[in-house]
């Protein structure tokens, strides 16, 4: 295991293959094991952040170390890319945001604890880059994650926290017609009616006729599309 840890403490990712990743990630899983590992694993995270920020490492290539990472040592990794101190880094958020959000992997209860250490801040940052839905075999399904209902009940400004998540509701990538998966998303509004904050039963509601309004929206374009696909071929 020291063996292993030496390995990775002197890594110098820079541009690494995919093969190579994964070739860390498999030492990573026999290494990166508990609190003993935490400064291998605080290294390790911050020669990826420098590899993606600084050196244009591709994302695709160091996604499931980076799971991985979240999911074992998840204080390090909040720490490491997430946390205050990094500021506005647009490279790294785009990575979290577009990987199917890796912080989803890593343990809720560990996650609040984290942003219970700086509540104003960490909450707001989290709910930022965080999947707000179920994810199940690759599909987003009109149900809250466990993440994003901890978040809304323990953030001290839930309104902006719920407004953050909003921002994730409608798809960037979809099948089918986009107007109807953002209406469809109007249920997870409708789960907040009954909260017991009056606070976030108001924000939901606001939610609830934002996500009707982008909606009717999207239909009025789909079928401004529609028209103009059949008078092509009239």
């Amino acid at each position: 295991m020291e063996c292993g840890q030496a390995l990775l403490a002197k890594t110098e990712l820079k541009i690494m293959s995919t093969i190579g990743y994964h070739h860390l990630e498999q030492v990573a899983k026999v290494c990166l094991v508990g609190p003993d590992a935490s400064a291998v694993a605080k290294k390790l995270c911050q020669t990826i952040y420098t590899a993606i920020v600084d050196h244009g490492e591709s994302i695709n290539s160091c996604k499931a170390l980076v799971k991985y990472l979240f999911k074992e040592q998840t204080v390090i990794a909040l720490d490491e890319f997430v946390g205050e101190h990094k500021g506005d880094n647009r490279k790294i958020d785009f990575y979290l945001l577009n990987d199917r959000f890796p912080i989803n992997e890593a343990p809720v209860d560990s996650v609040i604890s984290w942003a219970q250490l700086n509540p104003d801040q960490r909450y707001l940052r989290l709910a930022s880059i965080i999947s707000p839905v179920v994810v199940q075999n690759e599909q987003e399904m009109n149900r809250w994650s466990d993440i994003a209902l901890k978040i809304i009940d323990k953030a001290p400004d839930k309104a902006a926290v719920i407004d953050a998540l909003s921002s994730h509701l409608c798809p960037n990538s979809w099948s089918g017609s986009r107007a109807t998966i953002i209406e469809g998303r109007r249920s997870l509004a409708k789960a907040l009616f009954q909260h017991s904050d009056p606070i976030v039963v108001e924000q939901a509601r606001v939610l609830d006729a934002r996500l009707h309004e982008w909606a009717e929206g999207e239909a009025e374009r789909e079928r401004s599309r529609s028209r103009n696909l059949d008078e092509r071929f009239e």
